[in-house]
């Protein structure tokens, strides 16, 4: 067993590392990480100056977006801050009246959570908040949207990307350690899917799993599978990935599509797919904050072929 003192150093010198590089967003996922590894037995000091390093970073984070974008006042930082509470708060209401899979969809449901083509010019021309945005929810945890088509992707979509990214990192971190959302609520989620093959739901089972045992290298190998598995077979569709989203671009949200093309398939985009298939993707990489977005983004591929197939 290691020693807990040699664990609380190994975070403390790599959040130093990663801060001193100026790696701001995986700098305030290490700090998550340590938190939820130690948080039944370290001190509250320590515990305090990670929560510091998680706040900062991500805060950093979003101000070295000034690159691509407007750069955030700290007064649009704290709003952002209190808008993401706001979800969580909501969250809790709609879990304690209704059950957690209502309070999933529910927050699956708001825009913030995907990056819009349309609004990622937006943040140029009127600030980041323009992305802080909710969608019309129904008493059945549907919705409707305004918005019609999607325009060539914008030269601060990376921007816009990273924000979401770093955006659903955040609410997860919260729901999870106030325990409002659990490993078996995502199984409910998983189970409901009857059209899902055995083994697809087998397999993702297996990256729940990992997902919350900090298994991180094989939960995202088996997510990026599984999340592949899912849109064919939601789809009931052959082919590569990307032949995949071809095919149901006239379906399924154009917003969706052009996330889904940019991040996993395209190669002027993040090509995340094929970094982990052929053994690109640093080890380092493979962290908490990954597995993350591919839980959200195999939930949220639910959730986008129910609007597409009600």
């Amino acid at each position: 067993e290691i020693p807990k003192n040699s664990i609380i150093k190994s975070y403390s010198d790599e959040i130093i590392e990663l801060k001193s590089s100026n790696e701001s967003s995986l700098r305030a996922n290490c700090a998550k990480e340590a938190i939820v590894e130690c948080s039944e037995w370290i001190e509250e000091e320590q515990r305090v100056t990670w929560e510091r390093e998680f706040i900062n970073g991500n805060k950093k984070s979003i101000e070295q977006m000034a690159e691509f974008v407007q750069e955030p006042s700290e007064e649009e930082i704290e709003e952002i801050d209190q808008e993401l509470e706001n979800f969580i708060e909501e969250f809790r209401e709609h879990k304690e009246r209704r059950h957690t899979i209502f309070a999933i969809k529910w927050l699956l449901n708001h825009d913030v959570f995907v990056p819009d083509v349309e609004r990622a010019q937006k943040i140029s021309e009127g600030g980041i908040m323009e992305i802080v945005q909710r969608r019309t929810v129904t008493k059945a945890g549907e919705s409707y949207s305004q918005e019609d088509g999607v325009a060539e992707l914008p030269p601060n979509y990376d921007a816009m990307v990273q924000f979401v990214q770093n955006i659903r990192q955040t609410v997860y971190y919260r729901l999870q350690n106030r325990g409002l959302i659990n490993q078996g609520d995502i199984f409910v989620l998983i189970n409901r899917r009857e059209v899902l093959s055995a083994d697809t739901h087998a397999y993702l089972t297996d990256f729940v799993i990992h997902l919350f045992e900090h298994n991180h290298s094989a939960a995202i190998h088996l997510g990026m599978t599984q999340l592949e598995a899912v849109i064919r077979e939601l789809a009931a569709k052959n082919g590569s990935f990307g032949s995949l989203l071809y095919q149901i671009e006239d379906e399924v949200d154009k917003s969706w599509i052009a996330y889904l093309r940019y991040r996993y398939v395209d190669l002027g985009g993040q090509n995340v797919r094929n970094k982990i298939a052929h053994g690109y993707l640093s080890h380092r990489n493979a962290a908490w904050g990954m597995s993350v977005i591919l839980l959200f983004d195999i939930l949220q591929s639910f959730l986008e072929f129910e609007r597409a197939y009600p």
